[in-house]
């Protein structure tokens, strides 16, 4: 899906903006993740099957 996205903004916005846009993503991305987990005990196992299915 990243890959897909990366190319959507390519398509639309240009190379020249892909990287500080991608870097924002994941920070927010990041951020999101970090405080919906927090509280939760989260295996690696779950992180993996997760990563793969999206």
């Amino acid at each position: 899906f990243g890959a897909f996205l990366t190319g959507v903004i390519i398509q639309y916005l240009g190379l020249r903006s892909v990287t500080p846009l991608a870097a924002l993503l994941e920070i927010v991305l990041g951020v999101v993740f970090f405080f919906r987990f927090r509280g939760k005990k989260l295996t690696f196992t779950n992180q993996e099957s997760f990563s793969s299915s999206s």
